[in-house]
């Protein structure tokens, strides 16, 4: 039946709108800049595993926090897609598919985190209402 309906329906790539399987095609989710490094959520410097520096930690801050991508091209059109415009929740699902089998290809131990979405600004907040 999937695949009846894909010949009818056929998916399309969010970004390129040439055919895919899922929301991205294989060119496109190429394109997504891996971070190789993870940055300081407070002063933005380079981090080990993207653990916050030690004169940078407080109790409001996160003790972690890794980013697969870098937040521009495909990625950023991505995100800002499913939070902003048609919500393409499904590209969403490609990037962190691609993104857990990069952490896992390079041994990077993701196991008792969470993905979370980036939360709107509050000055997006207000616009929105």
């Amino acid at each position: 039946m999937e695949n009846l309906l894909n010949n009818i329906f056929p998916e399309i790539c969010i970004v390129c709108n040439k055919p895919a399987y899922g929301s991205l095609c294989y060119l496109c989710t190429a394109k997504c800049v891996k971070l190789k490094n993870g940055f300081c959520v407070v002063c933005e410097g380079l981090a080990v595993d993207g653990v916050t520096h030690a004169n940078c930690a407080s109790a409001n801050v996160p003790s972690k926090i890794f980013s697969c991508f870098e937040y521009a091209g495909v990625a950023a059109q991505c995100i800002k897609k499913s939070k902003y415009a048609q919500k393409e929740f499904a590209a969403l699902k490609t990037l962190t598919a691609v993104g857990a089998r990069w952490l896992k290809k390079v041994g990077w131990e993701y196991k008792g985190y969470v993905l979370v979405p980036v939360p709107v600004s509050a000055q997006r907040m207000r616009e929105r209402g």
